[in-house]
């Protein structure tokens, strides 16, 4: 009951700004798979989405790009805001 109260797949998104949905390389299949879901629940409900996987990196270290310039993570990151 509480994983099914807290899924992001079951909350309503509609007016969601433009997102950037990211997961590393080296991650487990299944959390390359709930990104992808999310990023799918996204654009049904009509947010312009952009799907990112970061090479090298796990679901410990994939946000240390984050704000970095001239990494795929941060490049992306400024897009979107450059967009907003």
């Amino acid at each position: 009951d509480t994983a099914r109260r807290n899924s992001p797949l079951l909350i309503d998104v509609t007016g969601s700004p433009s997102t950037l949905v990211a997961h590393g390389s080296d991650e487990t299949s299944e959390f390359k798979a709930q990104s992808d879901a999310f990023g799918r629940h996204l654009e049904a409900a009509g947010t312009t989405v952009s799907m990112l996987e970061v090479a090298g990196r796990n679901p410990f270290d994939v946000i240390l790009d984050l704000a970095e310039p001239d990494t795929p993570l941060g490049d992306a990151v400024e897009r979107l805001m450059r967009s907003l």
